[in-house]
């Protein structure tokens, strides 16, 4: 069911089961999402700026593209496609984002404190100023991203692919990094780091 391109802005979609809907490129600015049912939605290039996704299964839907500036987004998006999505400060604590892909996306200053992103793809995204203490990155890869003055204390990037990525003014306090794969990568201070990487910067 296609029901892209409207003015949704605003609008109260709680509750709704909108799974495998089309709302690609839709404006849908500011509505309320809560606990909806998005699953395998299609959501590209859509402009979803501080909407309320609380709750709302997202997971496997496709948000290439999307506009997700100041959203929150503390629900479910396991497998979901984030490429090249805007998510800077987003709310994103928590979130559970399992194999998602985000590569090339822009998650500056975004919160994603405590979220789930194990085997997650997120090469060559923007994550400048974010928050991801004691988020769970087992097997993410983090190749070529920019992760300037990040907050990774506590993070646990075991067997994660950090290859060629920016750590500049990133925090790596007390964060794990066993197994984890930094060569190429700059800026990286271990001073306070845990364990042992596969494969140093």
């Amino acid at each position: 069911m296609f029901l892209g391109e409207p003015d949704y802005g605003e609008a109260n979609f709680v509750g709704a089961d909108l799974s495998g809907v089309d709302l690609s490129g839709g404006d849908l600015r500011g509505a309320n999402f809560l606990a909806a049912n998005l699953r395998r939605a299609d959501l590209r290039k859509a402009k979803l700026n501080l909407a309320d996704l609380r709750g709302a299964d997202l997971r496997r839907a496709d948000l290439r593209g999307a506009n997700l500036r100041r959203a929150d987004l503390r629900t479910k998006l396991n497998l979901a496609n984030l490429s090249g999505a805007n998510l800077s400060h987003a709310l994103l604590g928590e979130a559970e984002l399992n194999l998602a892909n985000l590569s090339g996306a822009n998650l500056s200053r975004a919160d994603l404190g405590a979220a789930d992103l194990r085997r997650a793809y997120l090469r060559r995204a923007i994550l400048r100023d974010v928050k991801l203490d004691l988020a769970n990155l087992t097997g993410a890869n983090f190749s070529n991203a920019d992760l300037t003055g990040a907050n990774l204390r506590g993070a646990y990037f075991n067997g994660a692919d950090l290859r060629g990525a920016n750590f500049s003014r990133a925090d790596f306090s007390a964060a794990y990094l066993s197994g984890a794969d930094l060569r190429g990568a700059h800026g990286v201070d271990m001073t306070n780091a845990r364990g042992k990487p596969a494969h140093g910067p």
